[in-house]
């Protein structure tokens, strides 16, 4: 499979960045931590709680060897689409570079914080994705300390999966995206690698980033500090602003305002932005985003997310089934909820195409529906 095509997958939709990748998946899940682990420092040790997959387990960085050890999660989409294009790299390097998945942060969107909880869950996964051929490489799983999400991805500064690191001779040769890989790999195998080159080109890289960033982050820090002296429509005002400065990043503010006009206004102040919103794909699908994970809001919003949702007229994905099912269930509406989950379920067995479809998701939404079901019923 082509990069390309890779990379296409992963953009197919902005549904799929937003919940998949973005507010629902990718990340910035875990708190952010100060970054101490760089390129060209030694590897941290191996530390973790299985080996599930593999011939023979790696306990040890070995000084003479290559690794990539590519960190994801069973909820991250992005993670999964990239399995089928790791598995063919694993093969073309084998024998020179070991190619090892971590697992980590199952606990994202809640639940035990012992990871090892989530072993057999991880380890369904991870059969059945080697059944079908598409996860063929190494596989190990974080314990509950998360030694490998702190001492690796945390300590390298990244809050988000899937995230890759290149070891050679010992030492950090290379962070990003795996994706990336193929030039990294192609370069380490022929010799020509520099990380110090790649290390200059990071750096400038991240200064260019928050010089950008900086513009839209002062001016999130000006209307939260308005707000925080609640001086309201000097928020909003501030706001207002703000998206038409920075128009590319508009979709950034759209839930701090549904948030301030709900707190400081009214519920149908802010469900008449929400709906106004919805024009604007990105942005409305983010606001939805972040309202599904919230589960404390008043049922008034819940009923507006819930035609917010019927309106993206995406009948072929289960997971906005899924999602629909559980915003129905929030809003009182107990058995259109339990045709929704249902549908899901229905769906999800057509999705043959849906890397993120596996036999234990598809299970885990006959559960919800079942439970729907009995709760529409009366019974529990």
């Amino acid at each position: 499979m082509k990069i390309q095509d890779i990379i296409k997958r992963l953009n197919i939709l902005v549904f799929g960045l937003t919940l998949i990748a973005g507010i629902f998946c990718q990340a910035n899940a875990q708190e952010k931590a100060t970054k101490k682990l760089s390129l060209g420092d030694p590897a941290p040790k191996l530390t973790y709680s299985k080996w599930i997959q593999g011939p023979k387990p790696i306990t040890k960085i070995d000084q003479d060897k290559v690794y990539v050890i590519e960190f994801w999660a069973t909820w991250c989409g992005p993670c999964i689409a990239v399995m089928p294009h790791l598995s063919e790299l694993a093969k073309k390097y084998e024998g020179k570079i070991n190619f090892i998945g971590c697992n980590v942060w199952e606990n994202m969107y809640g639940g035990p914080k012992d990871q090892e909880t989530y072993l057999p869950k991880v380890t369904t996964f991870v059969n059945d994705q080697f059944k079908k051929g598409r996860l063929t490489y190494n596989v190990i799983t974080d314990n509950t300390a998360e030694d490998m999400g702190n001492n690796w991805l945390k300590a390298a500064g990244q809050n988000g999966i899937p995230s890759s690191f290149v070891i050679q001779n010992g030492n950090i040769a290379w962070i990003g995206h795996p994706v990336y890989l193929d030039s990294i790999l192609n370069a380490i195998d022929k010799g020509t690698y520099d990380y110090k080159i790649e290390m200059a080109k990071k750096e400038e890289q991240e200064i260019r980033m928050q010089k950008a960033s900086a513009g839209y982050t002062n001016a999130i820090k000006d209307y939260k500090a308005a707000e925080t002296a609640k001086n309201y429509d000097e928020a909003l005002k501030l706001m207002e602003e703000a998206k038409v400065k920075f128009p590319n990043n508009s979709y950034l503010f759209a839930t701090d305002k549904f948030n301030l006009l709900l707190k400081h206004y009214s519920v149908d102040k802010a469900i008449a932005y929400g709906k106004a919103l919805q024009s604007d794909k990105l942005a409305g699908q983010v606001l939805i985003a972040n309202l599904y994970k919230d589960d404390k809001l008043p049922v008034e919003v819940y009923r507006f997310a819930v035609e917010a949702v019927k309106g993206w007229g995406m009948t072929n994905y289960s997971k906005v089934f899924d999602i629909l099912a559980t915003l129905q269930m929030r809003a009182g509406q107990i058995k259109e909820a339990a045709e929704s989950q249902q549908k899901a379920v229905d769906v999800a067995k057509g999705e043959k195409d849906n890397p993120g479809i596996t036999e234990g998701v598809i299970n885990d939404y006959q559960k919800k529906a079942d439970e729907y079901k009995l709760k529409a019923a009366g019974k529990i």
